[in-house]
């Protein structure tokens, strides 16, 4: 995954650097640090750490599911609706979640941009007398940012809610089919394999919650890497020469390799 970033961010810094003068007269600077700051650090940790936590709630799920399942079949017969129910709050939360991190991240552009402008523009501002109104421009971008990261926080809640129902019910079920084998049933049941089936269960509730939290946070974060790969591939270059053929032959002049020498040669 690192070697993916590195790729990718040299990628966009050549698609940047060889662009045309159009290029950079219609995209606002700020838009470009949005970029090359928050996306690149997003698929640097963001997606890196989404993935590995995926990954782990999925595996301890899975064991929990299979210690419950093993002890009570019955219980299948409540897991599988349970798990169709938990699918498709999935899909519905990621297609909701992926399009409010998409709005953030473009929301997060006028940001920079306005923080750009301060940065070459501090001594007009400031002999016109107008820190003041920079000042309102700059709370009123920062409310629309805040406006969509409080609505994000609301769609979390709302995913909370329905899967700690929804976990309870599996916790729910389980207790009373192991009452129910024991008390109906002739044959001898471990007691202990029930406790554990259980308590890991209850264990489940929180991680079934960050499972579906980490898997939207991974389709979420994919975001940052569509938006490198458009600026790797999308942009329009001026034409560079190709220097590959001067290159070799230079190479087989002085019998050195290029990333090898200090010496510049023109």
């Amino acid at each position: 995954m690192l070697r993916g970033c590195v790729t990718m961010h040299r990628a966009i810094l050549r698609s940047v650097t060889t662009g045309t003068m159009e290029f950079f007269d219609r995209t606002p600077l700020g838009r470009l640090l949005n970029r090359f700051s928050r996306d690149i650090e997003m698929i640097d940790n963001g997606l890196q750490m989404s993935t590995i936590s995926l990954l782990e709630c999925f595996f301890s799920i899975s064991a929990a599911m299979f210690v419950s399942a093993y002890s009570q079949p019955l219980l299948l017969l409540a897991l599988v609706p349970c798990g169709y129910v938990y699918y498709r709050l999935m899909v519905f939360f990621n297609s909701a979640n992926r399009e409010i991190r998409r709005q953030s991240s473009i929301l997060k552009t006028p940001v920079f941009t306005l923080l750009t402008e301060l940065t070459s523009g501090l001594a007009t501002i400031a002999a016109y007398g107008k820190a003041g109104v920079v000042m309102t421009e700059a709370l009123r971008r920062l409310d629309v940012v805040f406006s969509c990261s409080n609505l994000e926080n609301v769609t979390n809640r709302w995913l909370a809610v329905r899967i700690e129902l929804l976990s309870n019910v599996i916790v729910t079920s389980i207790a009373l089919v192991g009452v129910a084998r024991t008390c109906l049933s002739s044959s001898p049941i471990s007691v202990a394999l029930v406790s554990l089936s259980l308590t890991m269960a209850m264990q489940t509730t929180g991680q079934m919650n960050w499972l579906v939290r980490m898997a939207a946070a991974v389709e979420a974060d994919m975001n940052s890497v569509e938006r490198i790969l458009y600026y790797s591939e999308k942009i329009q270059k001026e034409g560079m020469p190709e220097l590959s053929d001067e290159v070799d032959a230079l190479e087989k002049r002085i019998g050195v390799d290029a990333d090898a020498t200090d010496t510049v040669v023109i």
